[in-house]
């Protein structure tokens, strides 16, 4: 295979993975009643009457993780086509899988009571103790998540500054995707200091990286990339 039908395979990989991430970012169960205050009663109707959506949810977060990935790994190999020196395409991976982590802990919490039937075990038959405990964790989901902040800055900046420079995104998206990674760290330090205005800023983050991802896609369908047909590409790593 040419140079130039590698990188459309890479190209198209990694906008069909970015839409299915897309995608699946929606499928997301309804909130449920305050942690603080809601009963075992109401704790048990929410778990029932919404167990489907926690089930999809739950199955959607499992397909997100290995998409997130491929995503970033296409990205990263295809900076590493053109900048062989750079160290960015590992850190685009590895923000990946973090993100995916997020993704499946995340799930893991929210959909933990809605899955107890897989045992047999019959939710009225818990202990009213043990359905809250169970419920509270949610709340370590959430902080979780806002902590998971990090792992997208990293993967922002990362295929930003990677892409700006080999030139497989137009200049414009890589500075906006570094804006939003910025934005993104200074929520990350709100969460972290309970800071409420700038924890604000982690709203930038996500729905930064929400808008990102699918405009990455398109743009990697309709832009025309720097031609690679006839490029040596060196699959070692200079320094210096």
């Amino acid at each position: 295979m040419t140079d130039h039908a590698t990188d459309s395979t890479v190209r198209r990989t990694a906008a069909a993975s970015a839409s299915l991430y897309f995608v699946l970012l929606f499928v997301v169960p309804p909130d449920g009643p305050p942690v603080e205050t809601a009963s075992s009663d109401q704790i048990r109707s929410y778990y029932t009457e919404n167990a489907s959506a926690l089930h999809a949810s739950a199955l959607a977060a499992a397909a997100a993780g290995p998409a997130v990935i491929v995503f970033c790994a296409a990205i990263a190999q295809l900076v590493a086509r053109r900048a062989a020196w750079s160290f960015w395409p590992p850190a685009m991976v590895a923000g990946g899988v973090l993100i995916a982590v997020w993704h499946w802990v995340t799930a893991a919490i929210e959909a933990n009571i809605a899955v107890q039937g897989l045992d047999g075990t019959d939710l009225a038959s818990v202990d009213d103790g043990v359905v809250a405990a169970w419920y509270a964790m949610t709340n370590v989901g959430h902080l979780f998540g806002d902590l998971a902040m990090s792992a997208i800055v990293l993967t922002l900046a990362s295929m930003s500054w990677g892409c700006r420079h080999s030139e497989v995104l137009p200049a414009w998206l890589s500075w906006c995707g570094l804006s939003v990674a910025a934005a993104g760290a200074v929520g990350v330090v709100g969460v972290t200091l309970a800071v409420g205005p700038l924890a604000n800023a982690w709203f930038i983050g996500l729905f930064g990286w929400t808008v990102w991802v699918p405009t990455v896609a398109i743009l990697l369908l309709v832009r025309p990339l720097r031609e690679v047909a006839g490029h040596e590409v060196h699959p070692e790593v200079h320094t210096g």
